[in-house]
């Protein structure tokens, strides 16, 4: 399908409150100091090689993985991609300002525990409901859905190698991980997996291709939405 043919501006503007979700999720992580999501540590990792702030390596990695992508599978880029490239990090700063303003002593080990679970459902929310949306998602799951794709797995399944792969080079660059990140690593996969059929009820977008029982797919973009045709 095509971007003009799946374009719904009711649903891209419903990717807003998912990129709050998801921005809100990671800066509780980073509050917690107990590791972020193996994404962002990553990052942080190369960030420490080459001397660059998190936030303009986010930025760099999306603009390269967009415009390889403009060429491999446009399918994954629509109007919700601007939103969540651009969205992300500006909103990232301002919850980080904002939860540093309302808690500025060190947590007790409860609130540090608080901040993680609250951040890893945020996370795992927002990322199941912009990609129900299908107008378009973030450059790190167009990685993700393309190695769910080749493997002929779930989405949760692509997130798991991803994170993998992201875990082992943010240890190799010296990015901090931690407790926060190892949940995020977990948990985040089979968290979307199960808020999809939710967010699918929410928005009554019917899933065109239903899945077996373990959410295994023949295809990386079928495995969200069915609408990778």
């Amino acid at each position: 399908m095509s971007l003009s043919e799946r374009f719904d501006w009711k649903k891209t503007l419903l990717v807003l409150p998912a990129t709050i979700f998801l921005s809100l999720g990671i800066s509780l992580f980073l509050k917690s100091n107990l590791g972020s999501d193996v994404y962002t540590c990553m990052q942080q990792g190369i960030g420490f090689q080459i001397g660059m702030s998190v936030g303009n390596v986010n930025l760099l990695m999306s603009i390269i993985i967009v415009a390889v992508f403009l060429f491999a599978d446009r399918s994954l880029i629509g109007p919700g991609t601007i939103i969540l490239c651009f969205g992300i990090g500006p909103l990232m700063s301002l919850f980080t300002s904002i939860l540093d303003s309302l808690f500025p002593q060190e947590a007790t080990w409860a609130g540090l525990a608080a901040y993680i679970v609250l951040g890893q459902l945020l996370t795992a929310a927002g990322i199941a409901m912009y990609l129900v949306l299908d107008q378009g998602v973030q450059p790190m799951d167009m990685l993700i859905l393309t190695i769910a794709r080749i493997v002929k797995k779930s989405y949760g399944t692509g997130m798991y190698i991803f994170s993998a792969v992201c875990l082992l080079l943010a240890w190799i660059l010296g990015g901090v991980i931690g407790i926060g990140t190892l949940v995020n690593f977990l948990c985040t996969g089979k968290l979307v997996d199960l808020f999809t059929p939710v967010f699918r009820r929410v928005f009554k977008i019917e899933g065109k291709n239903q899945q077996t029982n373990n959410g295994d797919s023949t295809d990386g973009q079928k495995t969200v939405n069915g609408s990778c045709d």
